[in-house]
Parts: structure tokens; sequence; C-alpha cells
């Protein structure tokens, strides 16, 4: 299971009562928006909050790519799929629906379907996260189409909603009619019996250095961490703002986090530096340490910035802030080839574990241009399936166009991507495709872009008269030897040429 669907598993977090009597409160809402700077303890107070209530349902870690309303729905059922596997009473195991193109002229009404099939497989006060939504840009049309969705939440059932930023204008109307409730700053920063908890858990303190500790970090849980790993006499320590100032994180992390590591431990966190979600096997892959594990365990165990996903296949990850500066640090101190090196090899470990969205990027970093159109050539027609046809001509297009638009395949590809949405625009990129097939003789590929064509033109139901031109194309296609390599790629169907 993808670890960007898992719940962090906590240890030794702190019980915030009275947070938990607030989102309590909250919850008679059906949506609760956190809203807080980075470090802010915000995905750990709603973790542990489930974890105590004994709540049931998915939790979806956003990045940039969910931005894409296909892709949200697509990531958010398979997390869904995943709690109804670990459901013994086995309620409804029907797959949630996949937002295909036919569906996009009613996006609200499509959300609001798939929110409501998705409680009804849920308990009677089941729960969703959306853990960084401020990842989605206030364009994406995703914003519009959840609002309405929101309203088919059940009573009893909660959507929870964690982000740096402020619901956008797009949630007006809910917060208005209170629907949605929002948990601001000024509540979540700890008190000074919380940073007393915190803090007696690991050292002796008096009660002016206490109320000192607690000043200097101004309730900012990431600072008091930071903090409690400075040197004693924390009393010089300037720790500037919780919205964190990039070049004061970065001093902290680098003289206090990262200097209370050896140098060998160093290097090999530099080394996962580009891993989105650390799995124990794939970190003794890419540094070689057999024992790469009592690392992250000690870092859990000193709450050096990071979270563990999964016990059964020990999977981590580093808080964002933290692997900022982990690839900042490698950015900056190696060579571009050494830094381009580790990008590849990381990538190359992604792709082998079925990683494709996060391999693809990293690729995309590294101007790999053969290894990206390998990745989409191999994911191109999963990807059409899932309804994530945006995506695909995403991937398309931030390769340099003379790249895709002299490989017929990607032109293939990209015309059937555009097809439901923009057949005109799709008959540009199939055009092109059908030149270069044709000038290399390539039959099959011929074969298929002319029935693509074909379709491009049923599907607008408009003009029939250009099909004359690509019949001709097809039977003289038909009639030659065409093999085809699988079921899939038969002219009945609609696949680009391989």
């Amino acid at each position: 299971m993808l670890a960007k669907l898992t719940r962090p598993r906590l240890q030794g977090a702190l019980q915030r009562g009275r947070l938990f009597a607030m989102l309590d409160q909250a919850r008679q809402r059906r949506v609760v928006w956190i809203s807080a700077p980075a470090g802010a303890g915000k995905t750990t107070l709603i973790a542990s909050f489930i974890e105590h209530r004994d709540s049931v349902g998915p939790w979806a870690q956003l990045d940039a790519g969910d931005a894409d309303a296909p892709t949200f729905f697509y990531y958010l059922g398979l997390a869904m799929q995943s709690v109804m596997a670990k459901d013994r009473r086995n309620r409804n195991t029907v797959p949630l629906p996949i937002l295909t193109p036919e569906f996009l002229a009613d996006l609200p009404g499509f959300a609001r379907r798939f929110f409501r099939e998705l409680f009804a497989r849920l308990p009677t006060e089941g729960t969703v996260v959306l853990d960084n939504f401020h990842t989605i840009p206030d364009t994406s049309v995703l914003h519009g189409a959840l609002a309405e969705a929101f309203d088919a939440i059940p009573d009893g059932a909660n959507v929870f909603v964690i982000s740096r930023e402020d619901p956008p204008a797009a949630f007006s109307r809910l917060r208005a009619n209170e629907t949605l409730h929002v948990i601001g700053w000024d509540p979540l920063k700890l008190t000074l019996e919380e940073t007393r908890d915190i803090v007696l858990g690991e050292r002796a303190i008096d009660a002016a250095a206490l109320a000192a500790l607690h000043g200097r970090c101004g309730g900012w849980a990431a600072g008091l961490r930071l903090l409690l790993e400075s040197p004693d006499d924390i009393e010089h320590v300037d720790m500037g703002t919780a919205q964190g100032e990039p070049q004061t994180l970065n001093h902290y992390f680098a003289t206090q986090v990262f200097a209370s590591l050896s140098a060998a431990q160093q290097a090999l966190l530099l080394r996962l530096a580009y891993l989105p979600t650390i799995h124990v096997g794939a970190a003794q892959a890419l540094t070689g340490d057999a024992n790469i594990g009592q690392l992250f365990e000690l870092m859990l165990k000193r709450h050096l910035f990071i979270v563990k996903l999964a016990a059964q296949s020990p999977t981590y990850r580093f808080h964002d802030l933290f692997r900022a500066f982990l690839r900042q640090h490698v950015e900056h101190d190696y060579s571009d080839e050494q830094a381009r090196a580790q990008i590849l090899t990381t990538a190359g470990l992604l792709r082998d574990l079925g990683d494709v969205d996060n391999a693809l990027a990293l690729y995309l970093q590294a101007e790999h241009w053969g290894a990206v159109t390998e990745l989409i050539l191999q994911n191109a027609a999963a990807l059409i399936k899932s309804g994530r046809w945006r995506v695909l001509m995403d991937w398309i297009h931030q390769m340099p166009s003379a790249h895709y638009q002299a490989d017929r395949r990607l032109l293939c590809w990209l015309g059937v991507a555009q097809m439901s949405i923009n057949p005109a625009e799709a008959r540009i990129a199939l055009e092109a495709a059908y030149v270069l097939a044709d000038a290399q003789g390539d039959v099959n590929a011929v074969l298929e872009i002319a029935a693509a064509m074909v379709q491009s033109h049923m599907l607008e139901y408009t003009q029939f008269k250009p099909l004359d031109r690509w019949t001709p194309v097809l039977e003289r296609a038909i009639t030659e030897s065409v093999t085809f390599p699988n079921a899939e790629a038969e002219p009945t169907q609609n696949h680009a040429a391989g």
C-alpha cells in the first residue's frame, strides 16, 4: 500500500486533552479544518486523536499531483480500499468510482456521489483525513468540487483537513452555514504545562529554565524540539518565527538536529534525501547499510523530525521541513554530477518499487528524457484507464517539445489523452504521430492511429466527411500482415501504438 495513504504511527506523542476536547466539540460540524504553520504538530494531533477515539477511515497525504481531480479521487479510492481490506465485517468491497472524462462536465456532482459512497462503507462516526491540503493550489477545480462534496458527509462522520493555510474562498459558504469549523494556530500552541510534559520526558529542568524554554519556542512544537537538541545555554538561542524563515530553520537543522548525529549517520541521511517515504528495504538498498532501521528508530525515539507509517513493513517519512533541508544540503554541498547521480539512483529505485509518480518527478528533475519516455510508455494505458488523462498530458508536456514531437508513441498517447476532452486538439497530435509512423513503415501504429482518428470524429458526432480519408488507410493496413502483441492492441480497442 502506498505510504502516502497510511496514517502515521505515533510513539510517545503527547496526549493533548484540551485539544481532544476541542476536537470533540468541533466534530459537531462535518468538516474540521486545522490551519497552522509547519511544525505546529497538526498531523500528530489528528493522528493521536483518531487513534485515541479509535476512528475508522482513509488517510491521504496530499501533494501537488493531487491538484488533478482524477488523481485525487483515484488515490482516495485506493486509501478506502485499504480500509475496507482491514474491515473483517467486509461491508461493501466494490471499488469507489473513478473520475473518467465523461463525469468532468459535472465534477461537483461526481464528488458528492463519491463521498456519499465512501461514507456508506464506513462506520457511523467514520473519518477521512486530508493531510497537507495546502499543496493543492487555489487554481485547482478540486476546491469547488470538494466544497460541494462535503455537504454529502452524513451526520456523525467527519472530514479532517490539515493545512498550513486557512480555507480558500471556495469553502466560504461552508464556513458561513457552519458546516466547516476552523481550528487555527493559537489553540495549537503548546501551553507551559504541555511544554513541561514534553521536556520532563527527556531531561530534568527547573521552573525558571522551563519558562525560558517555553518563551523562546513560543508554543511552536518544532521549535521546542530544535531547542531540546540545542546546547545547554539555550538562553542565547533566537528561534525566529513559527512560519520559519528558511535560513533560520536551515541553521537550526544544521547546528542542532544534524550536528547531533555522527558523520556516518549524516551521510546516510543525505543518501535518502530524495525518497518521499522511506521503506527500510529501500533505504538499505540506497545506503548499503543493513542496520539503517536502527538509525530511524533512534531518530524516532529522540523525535528528530521523522514519523513511522507502518510497523509490519517498516516505513518512515521525514518531516517536510527536514526533508527540504536534506535536499538543500545535497544540492549545495555536492557537485552537480554527484547530486544528479543520487537523484537518478533514487528514481530508479522508486521505479522498481512501483512508485511511478515520484520516480518520474525525479527523472524530470534530472532531465533524463529517455527514462521519462520509458516510464510514460509503460504507464500510459493505466493512467487513461484510471481517468488520469491530464496527468499523462502533463508528463508529456514537461518534456522538451522537440523530444516528444519526434516520438510517434508519445504523440499518439498525447492524442489519446486529449481524445474525450478535445477531439480536435487530439487530432493534431494524432496527425503528427501518423506522419511519423507512416514514414517508418509501422503498419500496426498506422492502423491504431487511424482508428483513433475515426473515434475522435465519432466522439464529436458532427462531421463525418473527414472519415473518408481514413477508411482506405484502415483497409490497406488490415489487408497487410498485421500482428498484435496482445488482445488490448486489437484495432477494435482504442490504444496508442506501443
